[in-house]
């Protein structure tokens, strides 16, 4: 998501990894080649860290902290909001099959995912949806099911997988059209396609909407991370146990099984 690195071009100034590149994060550009494998392995864990720490002052203070970071100029401003698209715009936009989202009033087109990714979608998926229809807790969505997190300008996410309770969606067949409300958990599974400011300004977006708990599946390191409205975040490995008590207090699910 470009927009998040246009505002906070202070964050990507101040991250020297060590001597690496900066663009690693942001365009995909590689480390220097005279970094090793455990040397590489160290500044990309380090980038995710301090994007997770600007996550957490955006999640906890978004109005201040956007206000101190730079805006786009003003002639770009202007050509952007002349095609900006609302969240009716893009409903009335005709299904040509591509896989799009709506992130402030433009449409962005993502790759289709990988059978993997989709694989880790439905190991999620299908053991909170039996959990949620044993206990009738509420709706379990995935498929990219959007999600409203702003408007003015308009953003429209797709989950791969999503929990809408009871209370917030009542029981029965889920409505026509786009909710007005969000849900209370949100899972993403990061593809190889995905640079991590990309997804973490993602899952600030989502919390600043109101969803209560934000997980991310990443297959390459195989890990659980979790982010709460709080700034609470937590990593798990493939040797832990993710709990959602957002979901159900007696929900467990082993991280390992959720790469099976």
């Amino acid at each position: 998501m470009p927009f998040l690195t246009d505002r906070m071009p202070f964050l990507t100034d101040r991250m020297p990894f060590s001597g690496a590149s900066i663009s690693f994060l942001t365009d995909g550009t590689p480390f220097p080649s005279d970094r090793t494998p455990i040397q590489r392995c160290r500044d990309r864990r380090i980038g995710v860290l301090r994007w997770e720490r600007a996550v957490r002052r955006l999640t906890m203070q978004p109005e201040s902290f956007l206000s101190r970071t730079a805006t786009l100029p003003p002639k770009l401003n202007m050509s952007i909001a002349e095609r900006l698209l609302t969240i009716e715009d893009y409903l009335a936009q005709p299904d040509d099959g591509r896989r799009t989202e709506l992130v402030r009033g433009q449409i962005v087109e993502m790759n289709l995912p990988r059978p993997k990714h989709g694989k880790i979608c439905q190991n999620i998926a299908a053991r909170m949806f039996l959990h949620a229809d044993e206990h009738q807790l509420g709706h379990v969505v995935s498929n990219d099911a959007a999600i409203i997190t702003s408007r003015d300008p308009d953003t429209m996410r797709g989950a791969d997988v999503a929990f809408y309770s009871f209370r917030r969606v009542p029981a029965g067949p889920m409505p026509d059209g786009y909710l007005d409300v969000v849900p209370e958990v949100a899972i993403e599974v990061r593809s190889p396609d995905d640079r991590w400011p990309a997804m973490l300004a993602k899952v600030a977006e989502y919390l600043n909407a109101g969803v209560e708990v934000v997980v991310v599946l990443d297959p390459d390191s195989r890990t659980a991370r979790t982010y709460r409205p709080n700034g609470d975040i937590e990593m798990l490995g493939d040797k832990q146990t993710l709990r959602l008590p957002e979901f159900s207090p007696l929900f467990t699910v082993a991280v390992a099984a959720l790469f099976a």
